[in-house]
């Protein structure tokens, strides 16, 4: 097979792209590492000069936290995972149950892997969750939108999905080169097919790929779910952009500051020969007629360049204040916002989450459903939750139940929904048999002499 077919991308997957915002969202190594890509030599600039201006770089990240501080929002939230049968809750199977806490085969719980699914699809749009079951044990895993290069999908789901990845080995630690090694996973409705290219480290790679396997991969259609951000909901492709031109700016105004912090000494002299003499406490002295003087950039730019600066920090905290309420603590002073203005603003993040949750929720749901169906068990999994994002929820069903019954109030449903309501809540992603059995309990009659809510 050639690796140029096997290497085809989706039409709407840019690499490029995605490169460049998973930089502007990391930072540090991977920021620099790409450096190049966001400060390209000038037209006419000297070698030695470029190298220069880059080794002066900095990179000052806004949009890393804010992704972070949303997902960390969004997963607060409680939810819960239901089986049923004509509607009706049963008792969940073990496999399904196991995947709550370990969903990766490798202490990964599910909603750290739909966590990391959410910040992947906060960067490249789209990410995956992968269904695999290997000796009957089911694993959910978050794809990066780096591995999966090509699908193809119908109108009942995915038809086929090709992931690629490179790795670099060495035969041992003396070894003088080391080997590139290219898979290619092709996952259709039924099976999973592999192949593979592996070439020499100052070789280029081989225009062949060979097939290496072909196996069944256990479930009743592609084991891959896509996790795409709502249209006009692609945070990088929100904050991104403006994140770069931040950082343009930024090291612009830096290069000036450092330009002017060493003027350039201009000596203008008759005779050729003449040299000034600075002492160390900055006296010169020059020949009659002579002139010794200092030149520096003009310092309108640095308030024009400053002030920019601080325009593409507030536009940023703009965009992201109905996300993550700005940049940091000082964003919304900075925008003057009114409290009717930020509670407004308070108001849009939750709608925001709720539809991110609504992502999350389905996706989570079909995963779920794959891995049910693969094992044979006959019950529709229901995906609950993360539609609740109030802060001090909590606190305040506890606050109401104590109200109701320091009160005395007299209707047991309003006491058993409250009571319903805080169990979930303090108790997200309990088993499904935990929160039946909860449930079960608080819709039977009353006991007497109940003990004090305190």
């Amino acid at each position: 097979m050639k690796t140029k077919i096997l290497d085809r991308t989706h039409s709407t997957l840019d690499l490029d792209l995605l490169t460049e915002y998973n930089a502007l969202f990391e930072g540090g190594q991977t920021f620099h590492k790409e450096l190049r890509r966001f400060a390209p030599q000038l037209p006419g600039e000297s070698k030695p000069n470029y190298l220069y201006r880059l080794s002066r770089m900095r990179y000052r990240g806004y949009v890393g936290p804010i992704v972070l501080l949303f997902a960390s929002a969004l997963f607060r939230a409680p939810y819960e995972i239901r089986a049923l049968r004509q509607g009706i809750p049963v008792d969940m199977h073990l496999a399904i149950e196991a995947l709550k806490t370990d969903a990766d085969g490798h202490g990964m719980d599910l909603i750290a892997v739909a966590k990391k699914a959410f910040i992947d699809t906060a960067i490249g749009r789209v990410s995956w969750l992968h269904c695999e079951m290997e000796d009957g044990r089911l694993t959910i895993e978050a794809e990066s939108p780096f591995c999966v290069i090509n699908w193809q999908t119908e109108s009942d789901g995915l038809e086929w999905i090709v992931e690629a990845e490179t790795s670099f080995k060495l035969a041992s630690p003396y070894a003088e080169k080391g080997t590139y090694v290219r898979r290619w996973h092709i996952y259709d409705e039924t099976s999973e097919t592999m192949f593979e290219a592996a070439w020499p480290e100052d070789k280029t790679e081989p225009e062949e790929a060979q097939q290496i396997s072909v196996e069944p991969h256990g479930f009743a259609q592609c084991p891959f779910v896509p996790v795409c951000a709502p249209p006009g909901m692609w945070l990088m492709g929100i904050l991104g952009d403006v994140q770069r031109r931040i950082f343009e700016i930024s090291n612009a105004f830096d290069s000036a500051l450092n330009g002017a912090a060493y003027p350039t000494a201009v000596h203008e002299k008759h005779n050729p020969t003449s040299e000034p003499k600075i002492t160390p406490g900055g006296l010169a002295e020059i020949a009659a007629n002579e002139k010794l003087y200092w030149i520096a950039p003009p310092a309108a730019p640095f308030d024009a360049l400053s002030n920019r600066e601080k325009m593409l920090i507030q536009e940023l905290g703009r965009l992201a204040a109905q996300m993550a309420y700005g940049v940091d603590s000082n964003a919304p002073a900075a925008l003057g916002r009114s409290a009717e203005s930020k509670a407004a603003d308070q108001q849009s993040t939750i709608v925001c989450l709720r539809e991110f949750g609504r992502v999350i929720r389905e996706a989570l749901q079909v995963a779920l459903q794959i891995c049910a169906d693969g094992i044979g068990f006959d019950a529709q999994i229901s995906v609950e939750g993360f539609t609740e994002f109030s802060d001090d929820s909590i606190s305040e069903l506890v606050a109401a139940l104590k109200e109701t019954t320091d009160l005395g109030m007299k209707s047991p449903r309003l006491k058993a929904e409250l009571q319903k309501s805080l169990a979930k809540k303090l108790l997200p992603g309990a088993a499904s048999s935990v929160m039946d059995a909860i449930q079960k309990e608080l819709d039977s009659p009353a006991q007497p002499n109940p003990t004090p809510l305190t």
